[in-house]
């Protein structure tokens, strides 16, 4: 049998309620409790932070990070560099056939582009201020520490240079290994103590033989990174620290044919790993050809 009764149906939603003063369902002393309640609520959770983060901030060193999670060993870092992110140097590397330095001492503005990294390289060091260990010089780099560093003839330089690890020291060999051009005859005068040498070899890349190229070395006492320059101990203790620099001058090249460059940073505490690139670091060069 079917009922004639009228089921009541779901309340209508109502914004407000003229009869009651209701607004959203609730009357003033309602809504007063609430807003009360949430102002307390999350002004809480805003102490709360703040408090958190206050404590927190007692245990951060403001000078050097509390837990690192690289390896504290020095990379090796070699300039003139081209950046990926430069839309003239990306040009310049897909001209150069992905050869890191080729240049034509025949071209005028050939080299340009590395001249002027090598000075931007120099702007940002005399551009530092502030309390530093040293002051790195480049008029220890010779001839490679002036424009246009060796790259108008056949004879280019390049920068290198550890990166900077917070705290590292060296620690010297007090005689040549004998390894990738550490030798006796690489030497010019007596062993620094607990400096970082930086010797260099070559091949040719198609054959892979032995190639003729021959390094001069700038810098420190005879090619290497000194050790009054170490320990950095952070940005804000030392803001206008300035890494040393080793110039390779790099002679005997043949036109045309492409260099391979490796470099190796002599220390007891810098390991040696090729295939991470740890403590040595390998780039090309080519010399192109005169023109005629």
């Amino acid at each position: 049998m079917g009922s004639d009764s009228k089921q009541a149906g779901p309340p209508k939603f109502q914004f407000y309620n003229s009869e009651t003063g209701e607004l959203l369902g609730r009357n003033g002393a309602s809504w007063l409790k609430i807003t009360v309640f949430y102002v307390a609520y999350f002004t809480f959770l805003a102490g709360l932070f703040m408090a958190s983060i206050s404590v927190m901030k007692t245990t951060v060193n403001e000078d050097k990070p509390r837990l690192q999670t690289r390896l504290q060993i020095p990379g090796v870092h070699a300039l003139p560099k081209l950046d990926v992110m430069n839309g003239d140097h990306v040009t310049r590397l897909s001209d150069n056939g992905g050869v890191a330095i080729k240049y034509d001492s025949a071209t005028a503005g050939d080299s340009d582009i590395y001249v002027k990294i090598l000075d931007d390289v120099k702007e940002a060091y005399n551009a530092l201020e502030g309390e530093g260990k040293e002051d790195f010089s480049f008029s220890s780099l010779g001839a490679c520490g002036t424009a246009p560093y060796g790259y108008d003839g056949a004879e280019p330089c390049v920068w290198i240079r550890l990166n900077k690890i917070i705290d590292w020291t060296p620690v010297g060999y007090f005689a040549p290994t004998g390894q990738k051009g550490f030798t006796a005859d690489s030497l010019n005068s007596r062993m620094e103590k607990d400096a970082v040498y930086i010797r260099c070899e070559s091949k040719e890349i198609e054959s892979e033989d032995k190639n003729t190229a021959t390094f001069t070395y700038f810098g420190g006492t005879d090619g290497n990174l000194e050790s009054k320059y170490y320990p950095f101990t952070g940005k804000k203790s030392m803001p206008g620290y300035q890494q040393p620099i080793v110039a390779v001058k790099i002679g005997n090249l043949k036109p045309g044919v492409n260099t391979r460059i490796y470099c190796r940073a002599f220390a007891k505490n810098i390991p040696i790993d090729d295939r991470d690139n740890l403590g040595s670091i390998t780039f090309e060069v080519t010399q192109g050809t005169t023109s005629e």
